[in-house]
């Protein structure tokens, strides 16, 4: 696989993507920034007056301070804390002067959470671009939970309600609540996820035969030692990430083999990041499937 393609896509939606409009510069960026920026395609009422604790940092590692979000209703009832679902994102470079998590496309996801009902965590992790540094990410995730669910009772969230939301590179990490079910994870999302590193050739550039099998979520499939959690899966049918279909169709045959809990949703004409493209009313029935399949698996 030729580099410059992967920089084309993976990259576009990072180094290039984040700073282009801050600084003024790359005017051929200019699109491309758009992307990112742009809210998800589907809306409720109440998501511009909903609360949000920024820039809470959770984890601190060397000169790395990691920083999360958290977004809940504009009015909650006393003594009902809500469940959380935490937004996973793809692979960055480590430069990136914009955070994902300030991302247009990650504030209003988590905005859209929030005004139906639940918590949101967007969160920055060190799953990276080109290298994905998946070992690294997944304490990063580890550790953002266990924040969260250490301080339940000062953000209003119930511990034992959790949902994980992981997108393209980030789809890796769903891994290991697959592979050792948590009885807190309620369900999992993977939007245009990697599910299955086997195919890809960037992962393994960079990862032994061993991690490539620990973080692909369909070998985690065959390894589970518990209920699997029920698992939302959106695909994008003109998905341009290289290797990126391939696994995860491997992961939909092998849950479907496993008679796992599997919903899953296809966009024929959705590209990559097709939740926050307009223009397609598909596209909007699946975030607001993904919605309620939340809610539902959240619920008391």
């Amino acid at each position: 696989m030729k580099p410059s393609r992967w920089s084309s896509v993976l990259s576009a939606l990072a180094l290039v993507l984040a700073s282009a409009r801050a600084a003024g510069q790359a005017k051929g960026s200019n699109d491309m920034a758009e992307r990112v920026s742009k809210p998800v395609v589907y809306q409720v009422e109440g998501m511009d007056r909903v609360r949000v604790r920024k820039d809470l940092v959770y984890k601190k590692d060397g000169s790395v301070e990691l920083k999360m979000d958290i977004a809940t209703p504009e009015k909650q009832k006393p003594g009902e804390p809500l469940p959380a679902v935490f937004f996973i994102h793809g692979g960055v470079p480590a430069d990136v002067p914009v955070k994902p998590k300030d991302w247009g496309i990650y504030r209003s996801w988590s905005r859209l959470i929030a005004a139906s009902g639940m918590a949101a965590v967007t969160f920055n992790h060190r799953v990276g671009f080109p290298d994905p540094n998946l070992a690294q990410g997944a304490a990063d995730l580890t550790d953002a939970i266990a924040f969260v669910r250490g301080r339940a009772a000062e953000f209003r969230i119930d511990p034992e309600r959790v949902a994980l939301a992981a997108y393209s590179a980030g789809g890796p990490l769903l891994a290991a609540p697959i592979r050792e079910p948590k009885p807190y994870v309620r369900c999992l999302v993977a939007f245009y996820s990697f599910l299955d590193l086997r195919p890809s050739a960037l992962h393994h550039k960079f990862l032994s035969e061993e991690q490539v099998r620990q973080f692909s979520p369909a070998v985690a499939l065959t390894e589970s030692t518990g209920k699997l959690p029920p698992i939302f899966v959106a695909r994008a049918g003109k998905d341009q990430i290289p290797d990126l279909l391939p696994g995860l169709d491997r992961f939909v045959a092998e849950a479907l083999a496993r008679n796992a809990p599997l919903v899953l949703y296809n966009q024929p004409d959705g590209e990559h990041g097709f939740d926050n493209q307009e223009g397609d009313p598909r596209s909007r029935e699946i975030v607001r499937e993904a919605v309620e399949f939340l809610k539902r698996n959240l619920a008391r």
